[in-house]
């Protein structure tokens, strides 16, 4: 990859009965801009232009049947308080969420993401309104993201020399659990059952029922007895000339960075809402003490 500014990468797969699929991989460490940039990137220009090409097809049949996105940190949340996530440059990830959105209009996506030291399946809804044709209306569309961290350690477990897994210390296990009590986590369906904080991995299956397919999303520990499972039936992708025609400009218009988002705007919401106020309050809470706690410091 040493002729490209970045590590990105893309691959096409043909199973059994001709169903495709696109593993995209995104690199957003290399381009990245220092954090509190005004309207910061994570990708840059050129990796905008290359995801441009992947994500764009001239004819139906070139469609892929499913599109796995693959970002080391997670796309879906802007509800984290420690957790680095694209929610850092909120006009870069409405940029990349109407892409990704987009793209459903035609076909499957899914989002596969990292970095948190635990395993989260994440959910959202999702307003497909398009910036180049507005007159244009869909139904809302779901929006999932599989989260897999890690397999060496998380922020309560770690793999000693001998490859035995053990506690990181008490006082690690309870910070982690007031953390997650408290902390909003909307994108969770269920707060502890789309949660993991073991050693894992995460597994996708692409199961076929003609004539159907269906998609299963897997946690697996390191046992690998599956932890969260989570399954999905797969749309047929479109075969319109005239929706791909629509949706390839869309996808040129945002992948340009020259054309600017007249305003933020929040197209996918959280699937869990609202969530209870005595966890917002604590949530707030939290966040006072580690402030005065940097500010003493």
């Amino acid at each position: 990859k040493h002729q490209q500014s970045g590590v990105y990468s893309s691959k096409t797969i043909k199973l059994y009965n001709n169903f495709t699929y696109q593993l995209i991989l995104l690199d957003t460490r290399y381009n990245k801009d220092r954090k509190g940039t005004t309207n910061g990137d994570f990708l840059g220009y050129e990796q905008w232009q290359w995801l441009q090409d992947q994500l764009t097809f001239n004819h139906p049949s070139n469609i892929p049947d499913l599109i796995i996105i693959g970002t080391s940190i997670q796309l879906l949340p802007n509800d984290k308080l420690l957790e680095e996530s694209w929610s850092e440059f909120p006009l870069i990830r409405e940029r990349i969420l109407r892409i990704i959105v987009s793209l459903k209009m035609l076909t499957n996506v899914i989002i596969i993401s990292g970095d948190v030291h635990c395993a989260e399946y994440l959910s959202a809804i999702c307003k497909p309104n398009l910036i180049t044709n507005p007159s244009i209306k869909f139904p809302d569309l779901s929006l999932n993201e599989l989260t897999s961290s890690g397999l060496t350690h998380t922020f309560t477990r770690i793999t000693n020399t001998t490859g035995h897994v053990i506690s990181r210390g008490s006082i690690r296990e309870i910070l982690n659990d007031i953390y997650q009590i408290i902390s909003p986590n909307h994108y969770r369906r269920l707060l502890f059952g789309d949660y993991y904080r073991g050693i894992n991995y995460g597994v996708i299956d692409i199961l076929s029922s003609q004539p159907s397919y269906q998609l299963k999303l897997q946690i697996s520990n390191q046992l690998a007895d599956p932890v969260i499972i989570r399954s999905h039936n797969l749309i047929n992708k479109s075969t319109d000339q005239t929706m791909l025609n629509i949706i390839n400009n869309e996808i040129k218009y945002l992948t340009n960075l020259s054309n600017q988002l007249d305003q933020h705007e929040d197209i996918c919401i959280p699937i869990h809402l609202p969530v209870p106020i005595y966890r917002l309050l604590l949530f707030r809470l939290l966040v006072a003490l580690i402030s005065m706690i940097f500010i003493v410091i």
